[in-house]
């Protein structure tokens, strides 16, 4: 398990869900400092996406891409929830992750994860 590779940026969540599923197995002494490391190196990789998101958001907020014949208000409506799930999702898991909680970046990293909420919750229901 310690040369499994994070390189593609869209399987992050499917990793972080592997790595969360192997918390049993992490309370043994060999594997935990192995699934540790993953789990803090995936959380470093979800603060650049939570920067691409940003910009994601910043660029499309006025005019969000819409799905092929969906209404514009539902189309906005979607788009927002869809960057909701991306930031979401994955933090639910790191919080109840001990290695990456502890870490000093993870109130900081939280902040700008409410913040950014806040921000598609507004735009959403405008």
């Amino acid at each position: 398990m310690s040369s499994m590779t994070l390189d593609y940026p869209y399987l992050d969540y499917l990793w972080i869900i592997f790595l969360f599923r192997m918390t049993p197995i992490a309370q043994r002494p060999g594997p935990r400092p192995v699934i540790a490391e993953k789990f803090v190196e995936l959380f470093n990789q979800y603060e650049s996406d939570l920067e691409e998101v940003i910009g994601i958001y910043e660029r499309d907020k006025e005019a969000p891409p819409m799905m092929r014949n969906a209404p514009p208000v539902a189309g906005a409506i979607y788009w927002a929830r869809q960057l909701l799930t991306r930031i979401e999702e994955p933090m639910k898991i790191f919080r109840d992750t001990r290695a990456v909680s502890s870490l000093r970046d993870f109130a900081r990293i939280c902040k700008v994860t409410r913040l950014i909420q806040n921000g598609v919750v507004g735009a959403q229901s405008e």
